[in-house]
């Protein structure tokens, strides 16, 4: 078999409207494998923040071996929190973000071993978006977030997510 990911990561500066981040992953398998040695898309069933992971999908809760990912989130650096005084003076910085994913599975991996029950393939893009702080207390970031599609009856469809993140 053989594998090919590329990750594109850059960071555009706005002024005063902030900056823009923009994380775009594409990865195809060639060859039949079985689940665990396709693309896995990264998946987060914690309350930390993981910044290259979908937050509300579960690990393992979709396999490709086609995908494209795109990750966007806007830093406002100020703009729209030092309009209000109180947060002005505590240096909270606002942000929103959009994470995306698009996957295909070929049916030939199916012949060398049969995918889990749960494990459905990609058949509509995966979509989730956000708004959060950062800055608080100088170290914390606090997400929310919301799953737009490939909603199920015990899917999680909105959450709540923590990360530390220094800033010096």
């Amino acid at each position: 078999f053989s594998k090919f990911e590329l990750e594109f990561v850059d960071r555009y500066y706005l002024g005063f409207m902030g900056y823009l981040k923009v994380v775009s992953r594409v990865g195809k398998v060639w060859g039949s494998l079985p689940y665990p040695m396709l693309l896995n898309h990264k998946g987060n069933d914690s309350y930390y923040y993981d910044n290259k992971a979908f937050n509300l999908m579960n690990p393992f809760e979709f396999v490709s071996d086609e995908q494209v990912t795109l990750m966007l989130s806007h830093h406002f650096n100020g703009l729209l929190m030092n309009q209000v005084p109180l947060f002005k003076r505590l240096h909270w910085r606002s942000l929103v973000f959009g994470r995306a994913a698009m996957g295909r599975l070929s049916p030939r991996h199916e012949k060398v071993v049969v995918l889990p029950d749960g494990l459905p393939e990609m058949t509509e893009p995966y979509v989730e978006v956000g708004a959060g702080m950062e800055n608080v207390l100088r170290i914390i970031r606090v997400d929310f977030l919301w799953r737009l599609t490939n909603i199920g009856p015990n899917t999680q469809v909105f959450g709540i997510n923590f990360a530390i993140q220094p800033r010096l």
